[in-house]
């Protein structure tokens, strides 16, 4: 057996519609909750995300009051909604060659202005959520689980997070070796044999 099994995991079939728009959806929903840099691989975005929903409906995964993909939000909201934008839009502004000696036009300037704009700017409100809004709303919904890290590890599906309760963890881990079965059976993972000799072994 190889160390990864990227050749199956990231192979181009997996590069649909369908599990890019659930890719996205999971990137929206989920992945900002990640206090580590979270990751997944588009063939498994469907099953990933409908495991991450089942956990959020029954138990409510906490909202990252910490980090932004694994950054942690240091900047006051003055830098952040001010001194970032307008410096941002500045230097695009005014830069009138790529490092690679391409020109740019007015026009071109000033659609990396719009462009540095608008990702300053959504930073700013997560970074907003994070040092503000995130801790109100796990007070009042009162979560139970603390999702450290979600990603493609080797070519496993790794989750890692915290729970107090022992039936909760388990109740999770078994989700996630259901998950790890899906993805063997449609041709995703690892072959369906070797996840289950790896089940009957743990």
């Amino acid at each position: 057996m190889s160390v990864c099994n990227n050749d199956v995991t990231y192979h181009e079939k997996w590069d649909t519609m369908e599990n890019n728009a659930a890719l996205k959806k999971l990137d929206e929903k989920f992945f900002d909750r990640s206090i580590c840099s979270p990751s997944c691989p588009v063939g498994w975005a469907p099953e990933v995300l409908e495991m991450l929903e089942h956990i959020d409906q029954k138990f409510g995964i906490k909202r990252n009051t910490e980090t932004i993909r694994a950054y942690r939000v240091t900047n006051t909201m003055f830098q952040l909604f001010i001194k970032a934008p307008f410096n941002g839009v500045m230097y695009a502004l005014k830069t009138k060659e790529s490092l690679k000696g391409k020109q740019y036009s007015f026009g071109d300037r000033l659609q990396r202005a719009k462009i540095e704009l608008f990702r300053t700017l959504t930073y700013a409100r997560k970074a907003f959520m994070v040092k503000y809004v995130n801790g109100i709303i796990n007070f009042v919904l009162r979560p139970k689980v603390d999702l450290s890290q979600i990603k493609e590890k080797f070519g496993y599906l790794t989750l890692y997070f915290r729970v107090d309760n022992p039936e909760y963890k388990e109740y999770i881990h078994k989700l996630e070796r259901e998950v790890v079965i899906k993805l063997a059976t449609k041709g995703a993972y690892y072959p369906l044999e070797q996840v289950l000799k790896v089940k009957d072994n743990e």
